[in-house]
């Protein structure tokens, strides 16, 4: 029986056929698209973008809902094992611990709890109010003395994509695709960072304490080999040569957000949500953006600086089929394996339309639900600070673009300023962060580009 996650899956297909149906009746009768054509035929692949979010969201939910039943029915299992075997020690610690103890506080309901005492109360405030000094401690935050403000911990683990903060329960309930809910300053942050993060969404993220410079040791031996020995012979030696990539911490901020005083006394808005969404956005912006295009010098070295040239098209405005295949055969097969596309949205529609010449396309939609669309055998990331395609731009990336690393500190600090903005009544946020990003190459060149003829 066909599920109903399958059948937006069928839909979604069948929307990208109709489109390559059209769009080869218009070359057929006039010989390609007209702008009107162009734009129809761009709708109708945005339509199937849309269909593969709330695809996505739906498998993401079902995937939850059925991991959360494997961990309740191996929690009821172990429960009766228990009860068989007449362990009542264990059976109470595994119903709650003993009688009279405290549950414990949830670090992130903590964070949300401490961010929202401090923002309505300041540091006083919170250290004046035993329960709130309670909160602190279970949050894990702390008072950054040299920025003057409250350090936030992130997760250890930095999430790779938006489905590692989804609420499962909230998702599908509106028939416009289903919303997810974020309750806190942490969640919304990391969400913040994904969503404006194609990088991110690609790279390998490191966290550190401490913004120290982090040595990251790198070593190319493929020009050498094993060689024949003979009997009684002895044998040579062949030193290998190490290199090293460095990576240090520039520190970002948010720029500066004013609260009215009215609005921080009057309102019940939740400041976790609200304060976490509006500068992880800001900071996830140019993260991505000095992640994808940075110099080098003095900020990150974006994944496109650092990477190698694979092809140069023969159009300043036109990509081919062929010239996409010669990018990708340019890279080491070492590399090929996982190895993945990154271009912007602009010039994934432009790529979409190509074919071969018995009309077989290569950018193939995912048949069932968590299938990733692929081209040419291979996934793609949308970054849009990559240059859209025009003269002597570098439009395409691929390779193992998980070699691009980012480094993080462990951690954001949320700055209040009380007095700055006291003659204009009003309260004044700012966070910062710490981070930097280059691509782990030995010289063996693991992501390479196609650049446009100028």
């Amino acid at each position: 029986m066909t599920t109903p996650i399958q059948e937006l899956v069928d839909q979604r297909v069948k929307l990208i056929n109709d489109a390559r149906a059209f769009l080869a009746e218009c070359e057929k009768d006039h010989g390609g698209l007209t702008d009107d054509e162009n734009a129809r035929f761009d709708a109708m692949h945005n339509d199937a973008d849309k269909l593969k979010d709330h695809i996505d969201e739906l498998h993401k939910a079902e995937q939850a809902a059925a991991e959360r039943v494997k961990r309740q029915e191996a929690a009821e299992a172990e429960l009766a094992a228990l009860q068989n075997a007449g362990d009542f020690d264990k059976i109470r610690a595994a119903q709650g611990g003993k009688p009279g103890d405290k549950p414990a506080i949830n670090r992130l309901e903590a964070v949300n709890s401490v961010l929202q005492d401090w923002a309505a109360n300041g540091r006083a405030g919170v250290m004046s109010n035993p329960e709130s000094q309670e909160q602190l401690k279970a949050s894990g935050c702390s008072w950054d003395s040299q920025a003057g403000g409250l350090y936030i911990p992130l997760h250890n683990e930095a999430p790779k994509n938006l489905a590692d903060f989804q609420n499962a329960q909230s998702i599908g309930t509106s028939t416009a695709g289903g919303h997810t809910t974020f309750p806190g300053f942490v969640t919304n942050l990391e969400r913040a960072l994904l969503q404006f993060g194609g990088v991110r969404q690609a790279a390998t993220i490191v966290r550190t304490a401490t913004g120290s410079a982090l040595d990251w040791p790198t070593v190319n031996d493929t020009s050498n080999t094993g060689a024949l020995l003979s009997e009684n012979v002895q044998d040579a030696e062949q030193d290998v040569t190490f290199g090293n990539l460095t990576l240090d911490a520039y520190k970002y901020t948010s720029k500066i957000v004013r609260i009215s005083t009215e609005l921080m006394q009057d309102s019940a808005f939740n400041m976790g949500s609200v304060v976490g969404s509006l500068l992880g956005e800001r900071l996830g912006r140019i993260q991505n953006t000095h992640g994808t295009t940075g110099t080098g010098s003095g900020q990150p070295n974006g994944i496109v600086t650092a990477a190698t040239l694979g092809k140069t098209a023969a159009s300043a405005s036109a990509i081919t089929m062929d010239e996409m295949l010669d990018l990708q055969a340019s890279v080491d097969p070492a590399y090929r394996s996982g190895a993945m596309w990154m271009f912007n949205d602009a010039t994934r529609n432009y790529v979409r339309k190509l074919k071969s010449t018995d009309s077989v396309y290569h950018w193939q939609p995912g048949a069932t639900a968590g299938d990733p669309d692929l081209l040419f055998n291979s996934g793609v990331i949308i970054n849009q600070d990559m240059a859209s395609i025009t003269n002597s731009a570098k439009t395409v990336l691929y390779g193992a673009l998980s070699k691009y690393l980012v480094r993080e500190v462990l951690g954001v600090t949320l700055v209040r300023m009380d007095e700055r903005y006291a003659d204009y009544g009003q309260v004044a946020f700012v966070a910062i962060m710490r981070f930097d990003g280059d691509l782990l190459d030995a010289g063996t060149n693991p992501v390479k580009y196609l650049q446009q003829a100028a």
